[in-house]
Order: C-alpha cells, then sequence, then structure tokens
C-alpha cells in the first residue's frame, strides 16, 4: 500500500494548490 505521503506528493505535482488556497 501506497503511504499517504506519497499520494500527497503525487495530487501536488498533478494538481499543485492554488496561491490563494495556500496558507
Amino acid at each position: 500500500m501506497l503511504s499517504t505521503n506519497y499520494l500527497r506528493h503525487l495530487v501536488q505535482i498533478c494538481y499543485p494548490p492554488p496561491p490563494e488556497k495556500k496558507n
């Protein structure tokens, strides 16, 4: 099973969070 950090890393690459939502 993939670790949550790895999945989150891929999500950030595919769908980078907009600067507005980024705190």
